[in-house]
């Protein structure tokens, strides 16, 4: 796994505790709802981006257990991705860029 800087604990362990914190509202809220949690564009964004990341450092975990080459890792790294946005799009009509248009116009 990368390295990192002694004093610097990696942003996983930082987030830890507040995902824990989520996921146990979330369970929560839906034991004691009969609704849907109201998450809006940017609360979708922003858990889009926390799942990606997560994916993402599992699939480079596998391409380390496999000792996959470069050109197969960034080729698995892209089609991960690329399934992710697609299955984002088919189940909500959500385009993932369109997540960003805002920031990508600045």
């Amino acid at each position: 796994m990368n390295q990192i800087n002694e004093d610097t604990q990696a942003i996983g362990e930082k987030l830890k505790p507040l995902l824990a914190i989520m996921e146990n509202a979330l369970w929560e809220y839906e034991c004691a709802n009969n609704s849907v949690p109201g998450f809006d564009d940017d609360s979708f964004r922003s858990i889009i981006k926390l799942f990606a990341a997560a994916l993402l450092e599992r699939v480079w975990q596998l391409q380390e257990r496999e000792s996959l080459c470069d050109e197969d890792r960034i080729n698995m790294a892209l089609a991960a991705a690329s399934e992710l946005k697609k299955l984002i799009k088919t189940y909500t009509d959500i385009d993932t860029e369109g997540l960003y248009a805002d920031e990508l116009n600045d």
